[in-house]
């Protein structure tokens, strides 16, 4: 017994080695983990200065499709809670502008994306008490945000930052609190947003692609002939993950193509083809009928999320392609509706409303009384026009009343 002892107690020192070194990557992990938190401070509640709106310019406009409508300029925010009869002005704390307000599922977002510069971000249920808060990388860099979704009943926020080869995705059980997922390796912050879909039993991320001249018609998957009368090409970027955490490039890795344009990667110096074929959602993502509108208006379509058809323009939206202007497909009063803006010669922008029953057939009508480059969101059973200095509401889209 005496003799055994020592031996027992060298035993016990091993087993504890062994296990404080299993612990060793758990502790770095969790401590990775750490550094990838979101960062938040306590509410803030924007002062209220004017009881009235102000007429600086807007950046952007969210709603909350029930009356809520709040306009963001770089010093205010505009408020109105009933469509426009009555407006409140707060005042943001911020000195760096913003530029993107968002509203989901209960929570307003402002933030920024390739113009940010490392100012909070701010969620809020109610427009006036605000809560800052940060998404970092795992080396600790500020992440602006491209997109905020809701898909399968989760909360996906798509992160980026302009001196990074990658994006970053976070998850949210309430759109509150975020916890980062996986990335995906690509410079996507060039292009268009970069929408998470449903695929199979997992996910998909479509961002949008690289126009090309020369077009070929090829098997490789999702190169489309876009602009035929130019023989323009595009192809448009998948990636698929079952988990959010490890992604696969499915489609729109650099090939042998005469790219329209090359931009330069920040984070490596290196030139690569621009991501300058953008895409739209053009009605709400589903599983099994996820459909997008380009740059030329043709439609994209799939049921999987990977592997897309194109749908070449009906002629009526032709006329409505690259510097021009047009929103999705709205659904009001059982019919279908597209705004979009036209150049009319030396004149500048006007705006024209197609309406359909069965979105094949359009019927085109010029608004007339309406501002110029006048953008179209709808809020419920309206739709909300504005440009920089005004607002309108049109429950029909064709009669418009100034509201702000």
């Amino acid at each position: 017994m005496k003799a055994g002892k020592p031996a027992t107690l060298v035993r016990y020192l091993i087993m504890a080695v062994l296990i404080v070194a299993a612990a060793l990557p758990g502790l770095a992990a969790a401590e990775e983990r750490d550094q990838e938190t979101m960062e938040t401070s306590q509410p803030i509640t924007f002062p209220v200065k004017f009881k009235r709106a102000t007429g600086d310019p807007m950046n952007n406009v969210a709603t909350d499709g029930k009356g809520t409508i709040i306009t963001l300029s770089d010093k205010f925010l505009n408020i109105t809670r009933d469509y426009g009869k009555t407006w409140e002005a707060r005042r943001l704390p911020s000195s760096e502008p913003y530029f993107e307000i968002d509203y989901l599922d209960g929570l307003y977002y402002i933030t920024n994306d390739y113009r940010y510069s490392g100012e909070p971000h701010y969620y809020s249920s109610d427009g006036a008490t605000w809560t800052p808060f940060y998404l970092k990388a795992p080396d600790g860099k500020k992440l602006g945000i491209n997109n905020i979704q809701k898909v399968n009943g989760k909360w996906i926020a798509v992160t980026t930052n302009e001196k990074l080869d990658s994006l970053h995705i976070f998850t949210s059980k309430d759109g509150k609190e975020w916890a980062r997922a996986g990335a995906l390796t690509d410079i996507l912050w060039s292009g268009s947003k970069v929408y998470i879909v449903p695929s199979g039993k997992g996910y998909a991320a479509i961002a949008g692609g690289h126009r090309y001249f020369n077009y070929k018609k090829t098997t490789v998957p999702n190169n489309f002939l876009t602009e035929p009368k130019g023989g323009e090409g595009a192809d448009l970027i998948v990636y698929t993950s079952l988990d959010l955490e490890e992604w696969t490039l499915r489609s729109g890795a650099e090939g042998n193509f005469r790219y329209n344009w090359y931009t330069l990667n920040l984070a490596t110096g290196e030139r690569v083809p621009a991501r300058d074929y953008h895409i739209y959602e053009e009605e709400p993502l589903e599983k099994g009928n996820i459909r997008f509108y380009d740059v030329y208006s043709n439609q994209l379509s799939s049921k999987d999320g990977i592997t897309f058809t194109l749908k070449k323009a009906q002629p009526i939206f032709q006329k409505y392609s690259l510097g021009d202007y047009r929103t999705p497909i709205f659904k009001a009063n059982n019919q279908y509706y597209v705004f979009a803006q036209f150049w009319n010669g030396p004149g500048g922008q006007h705006t024209r409303v197609l309406i359909s029953k069965d979105k094949t057939n359009w019927k085109e009508t010029a608004l007339k009384n309406v501002p110029r480059n006048m953008y179209v969101i709808q809020s419920g059973k309206y739709f909300i026009g504005y440009n920089e200095t005004e607002m309108l509401i049109s429950s029909d889209g064709l009669t418009w009343k100034k509201i702000k």
